[in-house]
């Protein structure tokens, strides 16, 4: 899939600091188990996201911000 992050600009010890915004790859993996003669089930899922934004310190570019993290979840069902 896709992904799309927006970036916010910060202030930190008086220097402006701005991220451009990041387009990326996105991809996920997953499976739901829903419990037998029961309304309850679990859903567990593996995320991988591709950010990267062009950082600027007081206008002066300081380089490219690489975060790529794994994101798991796991969480509960209820189907009525």
């Amino acid at each position: 899939g896709l992904n799309y992050t927006l970036v916010y600009d910060e202030k930190m010890a008086g220097v402006n600091l701005k991220g451009d915004d990041s387009f990326g790859v996105a991809g996920l993996i997953g499976a739901n188990y829903k419990f037998p003669d029961s309304p309850f089930g679990v859903a567990f899922d593996l995320r991988y996201i591709n950010i990267e934004s062009d950082l600027k310190a007081d206008g002066v570019d300081v380089g490219t911000l690489k975060v790529n993290p794994w994101v798991v979840g796991l969480s509960a069902s209820y189907d009525y």
